[in-house]
C-alpha cells in the first residue's frame, strides 16, 4: 500500500478514535485494535538495524523512567479523588482537549510504539 494511502487511513482512524467518548469500552477496543495493527505490521516488517547502543546499558534508564511512570499511575489510580491525585491518562486527556490535537497525538503515539517494537 502506498505511503500516502496509509497516512490517509491512519489519519482517518485517529480522527474517528478521537471522537469516541473517553474511558469507555469502545475507546479501549479502538486503541487496542490500532495497537495490534501497529505491532503486527512492525513484527511483519522485521527489526531495524540498531542505530545506537543496545542491551542492558541502553535500556536501564528507560526502565527506570517507565517504572516511575507506572508507579505514579497506579498510586494516583488507587487514591481518590482524581482531581487531587490525577493519573497520567487524566492529565493527557485534559491537555489534549481539541480533537485535532488529540488525533495527532494518537498518530504520534502509535507511530512511536511501532518504532519501539521494530527496535
Amino acid at each position: 500500500m502506498p505511503h500516502l494511502a496509509i497516512a490517509v487511513v491512519v489519519g482517518a482512524y485517529a480522527w474517528w478514535v478521537s471522537g469516541l467518548e473517553h474511558f469507555t469500552a469502545p475507546a479501549l477496543l479502538a486503541v487496542m485494535a490500532a495497537a495490534a495493527v501497529a505491532v503486527g505490521s512492525a513484527w511483519w516488517q522485521g527489526p531495524r538495524r540498531p542505530s545506537g547502543p543496545t542491551g542492558r546499558a541502553a535500556s536501564g534508564p528507560w526502565l527506570v523512567v517507565l517504572g516511575a511512570l507506572l508507579t505514579w499511575e497506579l498510586l494516583a489510580f488507587s487514591l481518590s479523588p482524581r482531581s487531587t491525585h490525577p493519573t497520567l491518562s487524566s492529565i493527557t486527556d485534559a491537555a489534549l482537549g481539541p480533537r485535532p490535537l488529540e488525533a495527532a497525538a494518537f498518530v504520534v503515539w502509535m507511530a512511536s510504539g511501532r518504532r519501539l517494537v521494530r527496535r
